[in-house]
């Protein structure tokens, strides 16, 4: 059989026959001549509609760079531009096809196949690879863009590259150059250590400012809640940032690039893109474990937890500015009374302050960490069992003297305290006697409400 009747079978649409003679052909005696018969066969089977192809492409894709090795291994000279760009084709369409499933290595494989033919540029096929990349970015975090893009060098884009389109359902389709600038935008919440060039910067970034896209920012998943949305439970994740910023998103969002279970997304440190919507509404449009230490993104702060709530598994904790936050879970081996450092997640508009537990402190460090308050007692009553303390300037070593600043909440001015009651029970839980008149000591304390919806000093250390 000749290499002449393959083709004429081939482009009368015949494939399964040409792919058969073509083979056997390759079979009886394989050269340059009888593995290009075969590709060009598989290189028009690629090009079927999907239906038809039926799942075959990996092997077609597999026997088409394989023809391509042994082509260029018998004789590399007569491997023309047309089979190059046949080639370069066929990457395309098996990427496009296929590029939500593919494994890392095997789309990169591909993509270096493709610089590798050295093909003219610029060009319908260089934009249509640029396409594919695009669309791989958003899907692959382990993808680097950036390192494509140099490659590809936007130098390359041609005008009709930068113009906006409609599609058969009247709809506005972006443009390649838009594609590109969200794909960047994502690169930099996947790989924030890969930039480009100053001018290809210029010319994405207005564009992505104009998308609404904005900076990738760090944020704390606080809480999981669900809601009933057009008849069926979906699972909502709120997210907080160092600056109070709140935002709400699906959980899918967390956990799409992220193999996380629901129960593991508490507490922890994910970078977002943010996209602002024309109406100014906030959203996150990509997500993904930070690589950032928990500390480069939120303060550290002192507290004492006051007391453990097992049956809703919160931990309640106080710092030295009477701020109150609520750790959900954390440490499993804390207890009342111990003094923690801990990382304040303050929204700035929920009232529900959270905390994540970073260490446990020995006591006497943990003291000095919260900051204690130096007093005197003025006055003691035996026989109902407290003693009264007001602050004063420090005269004991490791105190600061100067100005009292009184007992208050961070944030407000009432109410306001720079005296209190310390009950005999206290004191004897710490198997000491009552102080008497005069004497100084340093208290740990922080506001508290009662049950009369005051909040007044609670005294929960002293020494």
């Amino acid at each position: 059989m000749s290499a002449q009747e393959v083709t004429t079978l081939r482009k009368a649409g015949r494939l399964t026959e040409a792919y058969q003679m073509a083979m056997e052909d390759m079979e009886k005696c394989e050269d340059f001549f009888s593995c290009q018969s075969v590709f060009w066969v598989c290189i028009d089977m690629l090009k079927q509609p999907k239906e038809v192809r039926s799942g075959t492409d990996g092997a077609l894709m597999y026997s088409i760079r394989g023809l391509m090795i042994k082509m260029e291994e018998y004789d590399k000279e007569k491997v023309t531009p047309i089979i190059r760009e046949g080639y370069g084709w066929s990457i395309v369409r098996y990427l496009w096809d296929n590029y939500a499933t593919l494994v890392s290595t095997e789309s990169r494989k591909l993509l270096a196949d493709y610089f590798a033919q050295k093909l003219p540029i610029p060009s319908n096929l260089h934009s249509a690879i640029l396409g594919v990349a695009a669309k791989m970015a958003l899907l692959h975090p382990e993808f680097k863009f950036v390192s494509f893009l140099k490659m590809w060098n936007l130098h390359n884009l041609r005008p009709e590259d930068k113009v906006t389109k409609e599609g058969n359902d009247g709809k506005r389709i972006p443009s390649l150059l838009e594609q590109v600038a969200k794909a960047y935008a994502y690169s930099l919440l996947f790989h924030p250590d890969l930039t480009l060039d100053v001018d290809d910067e210029l010319l994405l970034t207005p564009i992505i400012e104009a998308k609404g896209y904005l900076p990738v920012m760090d944020m704390v998943m606080t809480k999981l809640h669900s809601a009933e949305v057009k008849g069926r439970k979906m699972y909502f994740a709120k997210l907080v940032g160092s600056d109070g910023t709140e935002l709400s998103c699906e959980v899918h969002k967390l956990t799409e690039h992220n193999k996380m279970k629901y129960a593991e997304l508490s507490n922890k440190l994910f970078s977002i893109l943010p996209h602002l919507s024309k109406d100014g509404t906030m959203r996150i449009d990509g997500a993904i474990l930070s690589k950032r230490p928990m500390d480069k993104s939120f303060p550290k702060c002192a507290g004492y937890i006051d007391a453990i709530d097992v049956s809703h598994n919160h931990i309640h904790i106080y710092d030295s500015m009477s701020r109150h936050f609520v750790c959900e879970g954390g440490l499993r081996n804390v207890k009342v009374g111990q003094y923690i450092e801990f990382f304040p997640i303050v929204p700035k508009i929920d009232k529900f302050k959270s905390a994540i537990i970073n260490k446990v402190y020995s006591t006497s460090e943990g003291r000095m960490a919260f900051g204690p308050k130096p007093v005197r007692i003025k006055y003691v009553d035996k026989v109902k069992g407290y003693c009264a303390w007001e602050l004063i300037a420090s005269t004991l070593v490791g105190d600061s003297v100067g100005k009292l600043s009184p007992i208050v909440e961070a944030g407000t001015t009432e109410p306001s305290y720079t005296s209190g009651f310390l009950s005999s029970q206290t004191i004897q839980a710490r198997g000491i006697e009552m102080p008497s008149v005069g004497s100084e000591m340093r208290i740990t304390v922080f506001l508290k409400r009662g049950k009369d919806r005051v909040k007044r000093p609670h005294v929960v250390d002293f020494f």
